[in-house]
């Protein structure tokens, strides 16, 4: 199962268009918030999305935990559990929930970690990069027989 993973869109589309056809086998489409009406069920075959704090209209949950072929995944936008400053608020949270990974945004920063046992994602920025490198970044994690295949982190 192929699963893209974009955060913090901030209304710029057309990287979400080009992620979408870069990845035209994806089977679920995560959205890690900032962006939330950027991407639509027509987006992917099943689709999760959780509001950011710049979503302020959007009265959805803040996290979401879903399974996918046995792992459980939480997705948060990460600005409640402080990830500019650390990870362990969402390492716990993940922790407490029973989650094998959590998905997140808010930093414009990619990241892909392990912190006690849980995977952390983090696919980057579609829209405005604050990385010294200012590049545009999505997500793809592969899950393959209940195990996780790979995660890459992709550059436009």
């Amino acid at each position: 199962m192929k699963i893209l993973i974009i955060s913090d869109s901030h209304g710029k589309r057309d990287l979400i268009d080009r992620a979408l056809m870069e990845n035209p086998d994806c089977a679920v489409l995560i959205h890690a918030g900032d962006g939330y009406d950027d991407v639509g069920p027509a987006d992917a075959p099943a689709l999760i999305r959780v509001p950011g704090n710049c979503d302020r209209s959007v009265d959805a949950e803040d996290h979401i935990v879903f399974e996918a072929e046995g792992l459980r995944i939480l997705v948060t936008h990460g600005n409640l559990q402080r990830v500019s400053y650390g990870y362990s608020k969402l390492t716990s949270m993940a922790r407490d929930l029973g989650c094998d990974i959590a998905v997140f945004g808010h930093t414009h920063h990619a990241v892909c970690t392990v912190r006690h046992g849980v995977i952390l994602i983090n696919p980057g920025c579609s829209n405005r990069s604050r990385s010294m490198d200012h590049y545009i970044s999505y997500a793809v994690l592969n899950i393959e027989n209940g195990r996780i295949g790979d995660v890459s982190i992709n550059y436009f």
